[in-house]
């Protein structure tokens, strides 16, 4: 009873440190992750290292066998994981990993390690961050648009005719994708109000969360449920981000 207690606790509590204090010191993953939102190149380790050293004499980075010079390792909270940001994609790199790098506990690379990383590829997007939602009239936030390496936003708003409100909720109450075998439904239901471009402020490679303001659109001053088809100005496809909004002081329900 009390025995098996104390035999529980340690091995939950000691066996697991022991363990790890008996690994081998030294990388256990290389390869490509996301930190904040932003593609980076990342070196895991068994054990803690040695913040006071300076890894950046240890940790080396390649692209067609020159050295990264545009970047620094920055080590994670619990520093275990290295990580390099600011990576281009499709892009192979090379980490070189140089004898002599110390852990926390003092245990030393005895051996150089190399790891050959092609990055993946980075597929230009942009779409509405929610589906359907009400704006108080007068609210400034607009509207959530995530984007990724598309740097101008094209909006077509329609504004959707009263007596028609429970077929447009029945056909595009639940649609985020606006497909041209759509059109001729969307214009028995609402009519084109403004078309509008949005210069968006975003990073390279660095998804982006911004808000399209529309309460300077006269078009868009009238209470009601609004439709929005997103595209990026110059990208073409199949189908559009869209959703559909209302503007009222009390707010309209779909």
């Amino acid at each position: 009873s009390m025995r098996k207690s104390v035999l529980v606790l340690f091995l939950l509590f000691f066996i697991p440190s022991a363990v790890l204090a008996a690994l081998p010191f030294g990388p256990q993953f290389a390869g490509q992750q996301a930190v904040e939102g932003r593609n980076s190149l990342a070196v895991t380790f068994s054990r803690p290292l040695d913040a006071a050293q300076d890894i950046g004499k240890f940790l080396l980075l390649y692209q067609d066998q020159s050295p990264v010079e545009d970047g620094a390792w920055i080590l994670s909270e619990d520093e275990k994981t290295a990580y390099f940001t600011g990576i281009e994609p499709e892009t192979e790199y090379l980490i070189r990993i140089r004898k002599g790098l110390k852990s926390a506990g003092g245990a030393i690379l005895d051996t150089d390690r190399e790891y050959q990383v092609t990055t993946r590829p980075v597929h230009p997007m942009i779409g509405f961050d929610t589906r359907g939602f009400i704006l108080p009239a007068g609210l400034t936030r607009g509207l959530p648009v995530n984007a990724l390496n598309i740097d101008r936003a094209d909006i077509d708003f329609f504004r959707v005719r009263p007596d028609h409100y429970p077929d447009f909720a029945r056909a595009f109450g639940r649609v985020e994708k606006m497909g041209s075998y759509q059109n001729d439904t969307l214009h028995q239901y609402a009519d084109l109000v403004y078309s509008g471009r949005w210069d968006l402020e975003i990073k390279k490679d660095l998804r982006t969360q911004v808000n399209i303001p529309i309460t300077h659109i006269k078009a868009l001053a009238e209470p009601g449920i609004y439709f929005a088809v997103l595209r990026g100005a110059g990208h073409y496809d199949y189908q559009y981000s869209a959703t559909w909004f209302s503007i009222s002081d009390v707010g309209l329900h779909i």
